[in-house]
């Protein structure tokens, strides 16, 4: 097939993938995994400063299933030939201030929760913009779905403490 008659489509970041070549572009993969990477630094965050054991333990596996989607994103970017991104030790430290600030009079599970669920909807609207845009073009997008599958597991999770 010559260039000219393959399918391309423009990424939510205004370039244009070839669909043939990749089904999520460099700029949709790295807001997926900035979403995980924040979800699991929260975690890392809030899971010390629980008291409720029921609690850490949701917060253990949601850990190793960021740690697990993480790991897929990295390797589908080093297969396409991506460079990821971390989040910078600023975002990184302002996520973490923001999140001991919050809980500095409260710690209960309740309060853990309500921060953990902020940031989980974010992620949510920020993948199922992703999700919905690959969709309307016919892609598949099985790292995105993945995600946001997770992410709304997770929320559900969080809903139970509060």
């Amino acid at each position: 097939m010559n260039e000219n008659n393959k399918t391309k489509r423009e990424c939510f970041c205004g370039t244009t993938v070839c669909e043939e070549e990749r089904r999520l572009c460099k700029e949709e993969v790295r807001e997926i995994y900035r979403n995980l990477m924040a979800g699991k630094d929260s975690v890392e965050t809030l899971r010390p400063m629980s008291e409720d054991g029921a609690f850490r333990e949701v917060l253990l596996r949601q850990d190793k299933e960021y740690s697990d989607l993480c790991a897929r994103v990295e390797s589908y970017a080093a297969e396409n030939g991506y460079d990821l991104k971390e989040l910078s030790p600023m975002a990184k430290g302002m996520m973490h201030l923001s999140a001991t600030l919050n809980a500095l009079t409260d710690k209960s599970s309740s309060k853990l929760a309500s921060i953990m669920l902020q940031g989980i909807d974010m992620g949510v609207i920020s993948i199922t913009k992703i999700v919905n845009k690959l969709h309307k073009e016919g892609a598949e997008c099985p790292l995105a779905e993945e995600t946001l599958d997770m992410l709304e597991r997770n929320a559900i999770e969080m809903r139970k403490f509060l």
